[in-house]
Formats: C-alpha cells, sequence, structure tokens
C-alpha cells in the first residue's frame, strides 16, 4: 500500500513541476550528442545478398543533415546536439555555436514514459523519435530521407526535474540517400539480309530438306547518362549516446 501512495505522490510532483515548464515557454538549452551508431544494411540484390555493418558517426549525421557528402570536413561551429525545454520538446538538431541558431531538425521526440528518482536526481525514459527527411536538394542530394528512433534516455536531472546530463541509447531505423550517375546502354539488333545456302536437291518428297541460313546483321547502340539516388536503411540494433553538460542556448525565431 505504502509503494502504490508513493507512486501516486510522484505522479502529483511530476504534474506539478513539468506542467509550468511547458507553459512557461523556456528557451531550449543545447548539450552535444556524441554517438556512434552501430547499424547493419542488407548489400547486394535479393538473389545473392549479404548484411553488413555499418557506423555513423555524430559527424557523419551533421554531413548527412546538411546534404554533404560523407567524410567531408564538418566546420567546427556545427554539433549534433540535443535541444529541451526541460525535457519537453526534445529535438535532435544540428547546431551552430557561433550564432546559437539550430541549423536543421534531424529529428522530433514524443514521451512516451518516464521513471524518476527525486533523491538520485536522476531518471529513465523511453522517447520516440521521428526521424524527418533534411535532403536540402529533394532526392537528388546526400542526405537523411526519414526513419526513426527509439531513445532509452538514462538522464541527470537538477532539483526542477530538468536534464542536466543525457545519457543512454538509440534503437530504430535511419533512412538515408545517396545520389549517382546511372548509366544505362541499350542496343537494338537489326538483320540486314537472309540467304540459303547448302540446300538438299533431287529430294524424294518425304525427305526433309536443310538448308544453311546466312544472316547479315548489325546492332545499333546508345548510351543513356541520368541522375539517380540509391536509399539505404539501417538498422540500428543499439547504440550508445552521450553528452556533458549544457553548452549553450538555442535562439528560437
Amino acid at each position: 500500500m505504502k509503494s502504490l501512495w508513493r507512486i501516486a505522490l510522484g505522479l502529483v510532483v511530476i504534474g506539478v513541476v513539468v506542467a509550468p515548464a511547458t507553459m512557461a515557454g523556456i528557451t531550449s538549452e543545447v548539450f552535444r550528442v556524441t554517438t556512434t551508431l552501430q547499424g547493419v544494411i542488407q548489400n547486394g540484390p535479393v538473389s545473392n545478398s549479404t548484411i553488413e555493418k555499418v557506423k555513423i558517426r555524430s559527424e557523419d549525421l551533421v554531413n548527412l543533415a546538411q546534404g554533404r557528402t560523407l567524410g567531408t570536413p564538418v566546420p567546427k561551429n556545427e554539433i549534433l546536439a540535443f535541444a529541451n525545454d526541460c525535457l519537453v520538446n526534445l529535438r535532435l538538431i544540428v547546431y551552430d555555436t557561433d550564432t546559437s541558431r539550430n541549423l536543421v531538425t534531424i529529428g522530433q521526440a514524443v514521451d512516451l514514459s518516464t521513471a524518476f528518482s527525486s533523491k538520485k536526481k536522476y531518471e529513465e525514459t523511453i522517447h520516440a523519435f521521428n526521424i524527418y527527411n533534411t535532403t536540402p536538394g529533394g532526392a537528388g542530394s546526400n542526405g537523411i530521407v526519414g526513419g526513426s528512433f527509439y531513445y532509452h534516455g538514462k538522464i541527470n536531472i537538477d532539483k526542477d526535474f530538468c536534464p542536466t546530463k543525457f545519457g543512454g541509447q538509440f534503437t530504430g531505423v535511419l533512412r538515408t540517400a545517396f545520389p549517382f550517375i546511372a548509366t544505362n546502354i541499350f542496343c537494338t539488333n537489326f538483320v540486314e539480309s537472309t540467304t540459303l545456302s547448302q540446300c538438299m536437291t533431287n529430294c524424294n518428297p518425304d525427305c526433309v530438306v536443310n538448308c544453311k541460313t546466312n544472316t547479315i546483321s548489325y546492332a545499333d547502340c546508345w548510351t543513356n547518362i541520368f541522375p539517380s539516388v540509391e536509399l539505404i536503411n539501417v538498422i540500428i540494433p543499439r547504440s550508445p549516446i552521450s553528452t556533458g553538460k549544457k553548452i549553450g542556448t538555442l535562439i528560437l525565431p
């Protein structure tokens, strides 16, 4: 019975603390996210496919979100980050440290459930992240084209139940796009002439006449070059994420 009362009391506390944060519209706090997503992809056609391991680092996510080729040096002012208003409106973004602006929102989270310890200043959460299509040039550029993550958060909090440091892990699917120039060669065979030779003569009525067929033909070929996009779904079984302390405040438009 005491446990039930403690749970009920905890729910009341959450309601009292979180609601004012939402109503007040607190400016978003920003935390640098460090992660290496450990994923797998399918390679090759279905009839001869293999599963390959891939790694997507924080800087890779920044490049994809900005529509840049993987491996491009990331400007020092662009970082992968969490932005949140006391754990309300949690977003995964690319943050500009020079201007305190959000350059692009990679994903928006919905809080599915939270359990916390007021004594230890610690909470665990399950958030569902909707991953957006961030390709700046549409389907013809590098980028993230969608997906969804579950975030199991292990979060340090202050006396007002606001995060001071994030930990935990991502699980889900990241959908990516990589453009390339495709080349197809098409050919059509044309028959120019056909002649018969070495046919049997003076044959009885019931015999089969076999002739050698002589055909002269040529092929007319042309090359078709066009832009295309390879879509790759990265399955992320489980990958840890972490942040340090707050690094800045997001200036909203």
